[in-house]
């Protein structure tokens, strides 16, 4: 009884109180060693075992194990308890070979359960064998035919399917599944509200924990640090190791959309949860300091994973994929090959779509590097996808072919782009035909809307009241943005992430249309974090003393706006500094010049400047 008993505390994540039980029934058989029958001792000593080999992972107690499995009168569940307590232990070595060992050790658990008519505990078997042993490998299907057995196995019990569900949706939304993850979201979210059901906070924290995957995955920075928070402030017991699988995953889920300040906040808590560098911290820090951008933090941190713990099938080309993520932001020949290799790694898994779902901003924007390179990524068509430029000119790209856009059609395509590709209906008639009467309006959408799809496809829908951009679209307003964000979140380096940032900014936005006012608006506002971008390069440059940089990182920003002052002040305080003396005024004379011609008034930190260079050069 108290065996049973302890197996159904450990299906809820109560461990502690699992031990206890576990160490209440030792003491009954040694107390009272006549009355057990040796089935019963057998199956006393197979789960202390199972639990002691989990704990510690001692090989004097696997050893233990193995010898009690010779045993020909071992009961077919006391067998089926330890293959899955060697299973387990094995799994957790994080080795290749272990991995494999043991998911077969799982699997024949799960099979004597099932003989036995052990369901629930079958389904326990099952589930491990797919998220601790099936999925690290990057069997994506063996790990969800487990799951869906699992969920058979303990399908007259909520609390077994409850636990199933704790993981089914973590495989799904790895292969970008979204509304299948979010059924069994939406379970847990029940049953963590529902009356009667054991580990209600426990079932709320990973549905939450869910959420945050399926979010990150898909860019939505605030939704995924939501979830994150949520899961971090409940009690709940998710996982056997005190938060720190949460906390190294939460520091990954929110390094993606940009936060990271409260991933390494993650990454920190981790730490002190579980001391040492086990793979998993190390991967992580690795991931969050290659989607900062951080190159010299990232390679050190892929080196200590090289070196430190074995990089998992499941996570090999995710690592090979930011590798050549940030030796492309370095301006290294070698970001083509690694990209290729990456996509090639994942398509050795049977998913070579996963760099896409996974990380899609990063893999996106190396798909034409690694191209040439990869068989995989031109069957994925990478090369072949519809790119709608807005900087510098207005056109649609196709099959590496560009088609201008102009008209209504372009100033559509444009209010989209830069208005986060999705605008009313009356926002749109509004700005294309400004006081246009309603009626009128929404005939001439209808004709510019056939025209387009005549002309460029199914690249713009209508959803009720709303227009929507074809999510496959990509944007390079989008990519400049990403890279404007990702600049200012990098806390090593920044001004070379803020190149890369400046790179994608290849004009102005919706040239053609200066006269409509939303362009203008939006324009001024891709301008001022272009600006931004120049400042981190002015400032690095400074500090490094390369004043001629500084110089040039500044006449850059003047050619964006020429009435901002202070770009002017900077260059001639630094030519005063090398000497130039003479061309320093001169600047300040030209821009103070500029300035009252547009109607400004110069400011008296300008004015300071120009009369000390003026008595220094006695003019």
């Amino acid at each position: 009884i108290l065996v049973r008993l302890a197996d159904a505390l450990v299906l809820v994540g109560q461990t502690e109180e699992y031990r206890e039980t576990l160490e209440r029934a030792r003491w009954l058989i040694d107390a009272y060693p006549g009355t057990a029958s040796m089935a019963d001792r057998l199956e006393v000593r197979a789960a202390e075992l199972t639990m002691r080999a989990l704990a510690v992972g001692d090989a004097s107690v696997l050893a233990a194990a193995e010898s009690i499995l010779a045993t020909p009168a071992l009961p077919p569940t006391a067998r089926a308890r330890l293959l899955g307590g060697l299973g387990r232990a094995a799994a957790a070595t994080g080795t290749v070979a272990e991995l494999r060992r043991g998911a077969r050790q799982l699997a024949r658990s799960a099979q004597l359960f099932t003989q036995s008519g052990a369901g629930i505990h079958a389904a326990a078997s099952l589930t491990v064998a797919a998220i601790h042993a099936n999925l690290p490998l990057g069997r994506y299907d063996l790990a969800l035919e487990q799951l869906d057995q699992a969920l058979h196995a303990g399908r007259d019990t909520p609390r077994a399917r409850v636990a199933v569900l704790s993981h089914r949706p973590f495989v799904l939304i790895d292969l970008g599944r979204y509304q299948d993850a979010e059924t069994d979201l939406a379970v847990l979210r029940r049953s963590a509200h529902g009356a009667g059901t054991t580990g209600n906070d426990r079932a709320a924290a990973y549905a939450r924990w869910g959420a945050a995957g399926s979010a990150s995955q898909r860019g939505a920075e605030q939704p995924t640090w939501a979830a994150c928070q949520a899961v971090a402030s409940s009690s709940a017991i998710i996982g056997t190791d005190d938060h720190a699988a949460f906390a190294v995953d939460a520091a990954q889920l929110l390094a993606r959309v940009g936060r990271t300040g409260e991933a390494r906040r993650f990454l920190h808590d981790a730490q002190q949860r579980q001391p040492g560098s086990p793979t998993t911290l190390l991967l992580s820090n690795f991931v969050v300091a290659a989607h900062a951008g951080e190159y010299d933090r990232a390679i050190a941190a892929l080196a200590a994973l090289e070196d430190g713990g074995v990089v998992l099938p499941r996570d090999r080309w995710r690592v090979t994929l930011l590798h050549a993520h940030v030796r492309r932001l370095h301006g290294h020949d070698d970001a083509s090959a690694l990209s290729a290799a990456a996509f090639e790694q994942a398509a050795q898994l049977g998913f070579p779509d996963l760099p896409l779902i996974r990380e899609p901003q990063i893999a996106r924007g190396l798909r034409r590097l690694g191209s040439p390179h990869s068989a995989s990524m031109q069957e994925l068509g990478l090369d072949d996808g519809i790119r709608l430029r807005v900087l510098g000119e207005l056109s649609v790209e196709r099959d590496g072919a560009a088609i201008g856009l102009g008209g209504r059609t372009g100033e559509l395509f444009a209010l989209l782009a830069l208005l986060g590709r999705s605008v009313t209906v009356d926002r749109a008639i509004d700005a294309l035909w400004p006081g246009e009467e309603t009626r009128k309006g929404r005939e001439r959408l209808r004709t510019v809307l056939h025209r387009t799809r005549t002309n460029h496809g199914p690249l713009i829908e209508r959803r009720g009241s709303r227009l929507q951009l074809d999510a496959d679209v990509q944007i390079d307003v989008e990519e400049f943005l990403e890279r404007v964000r990702r600049a200012r979140s990098t806390q090593t380096q920044p001004h070379l992430a803020a190149s890369v940032a400046i790179d994608a900014y290849t004009g102005k936005a919706a040239p053609g249309y200066d006269d409509h006012r939303w362009v203008m608006t939006i324009r001024r506002h891709l301008e001022r974090e272009l600006l931004e971008m120049h400042d981190l390069m002015i400032a690095a440059a400074e500090q490094a003393g390369q004043l001629d940089e500084a110089i040039r990182a500044a006449e850059a920003a003047t050619v964006i706006d020429v009435t901002a002052e202070h770009y002017h002040l900077t260059i001639a305080r630094l030519l005063a500094e090398q000497g130039h003396g003479r061309r320093a005024l001169w600047r300040l004379t030209d821009i103070r010049s500029t300035l009252l011609e547009q109607g400004l008034v110069p400011s008296p930190e300008l004015r300071r400047l120009e009369a000390y260079l003026a008595r220094r050069l006695g003019t």
